[in-house]
C-alpha cells in the first residue's frame, strides 16, 4: 500500500467519523470539549516526540501495516478514554468497547507479518494509555464524549502527519533502507521479526 492510500484513508477516517461531530455541536461544552481535547496533546511535547518516533519507525513497516495502524491506533485510544468514563451515564459504551475489542483482533488476526503485528500491538498499548490519561484530567466545563473526540482528533492528525514525514524520510533512501535490510547483520533481527 503506497503512503498516498494512508493518507487518504486516514482523511476518510475523520471525514466519515468526526464531521458530523464537528458540524453538530448541541451544547457550549461540546464546543469546549472538542476545543479542549483537541489542544491537550499539543501541550505534552513527549507525547508528540513519541508520536513522532512511531510514526519514523511505523514507516519502515511493510506497505499493508499502513492500513492497519490507523484504524488499530484510533479505536484503542477510544477505548481507553472510555474506559474511564460512566457506564452509567453512556450504557451504550459497552457495546462499543466489545465492538472495538473484536476489531482489534480481527486486525492482528489480517496482519502479514510479525513486525506488523508487533507495531500494531505498541501503537495499540499507546493508543490506549494516552486515551485513558487525557481522559483521566477532562476539565469540568468539557463535554467527557467531545473531550474524547477531541483528543482522537489531535492525536490521530499527530500521527498521520507522523507516518507522511516518516515515509518521506524512508522513501528518499529507499535502496539505502533496502541494501540494510539485506545485510548479514539485520539478518537475525530479521528472522525475529518476518
Amino acid at each position: 500500500m503506497s503512503s498516498r492510500r494512508f493518507i487518504l484513508f486516514f482523511a476518510a477516517i475523520f471525514t466519515f467519523g468526526a464531521l458530523p461531530f464537528l458540524i453538530v455541536q448541541p451544547s457550549a461544552i461540546a464546543s469546549a470539549g472538542l476545543n479542549l481535547g483537541f489542544s491537550a496533546p499539543l501541550q505534552h511535547i513527549p507525547v508528540l516526540v513519541m508520536l513522532m518516533t512511531a510514526g519514523l519507525v511505523a514507516a519502515l513497516l511493510p506497505r499493508d501495516g499502513l492500513l492497519l495502524m490507523p484504524v488499530a491506533f484510533a479505536l484503542m485510544i477510544m477505548l481507553g478514554g472510555v474506559v474511564v468514563l460512566d457506564m452509567a451515564q453512556y450504557p451504550g459504551l459497552r457495546y462499543f468497547m466489545l465492538g472495538a475489542i473484536l476489531c482489534m483482533g480481527l486486525l492482528i488476526g489480517i496482519a502479514r507479518e510479525k513486525l506488523t503485528v508487533l507495531m500494531l500491538l505498541v501503537l495499540a498499548s499507546l493508543g490506549f494509555h494516552l486515551g485513558g490519561f487525557y481522559m483521566g484530567a477532562v476539565p469540568a466545563i468539557a463535554a467527557p464524549i467531545y473531550y474524547l473526540l477531541g483528543v482522537l482528533m489531535s492525536l490521530g492528525l499527530g500521527f498521520a502527519i507522523a507516518v507522511a514525514f516518516g515515509v518521506t524520510v524512508v522513501g528518499d533512501h529507499e535502496a539505502a533502507w533496502k541494501k540494510l535490510k539485506k545485510s548479514p547483520r539485520m539478518a537475525l533481527i530479521r528472522s525475529l521479526f518476518l
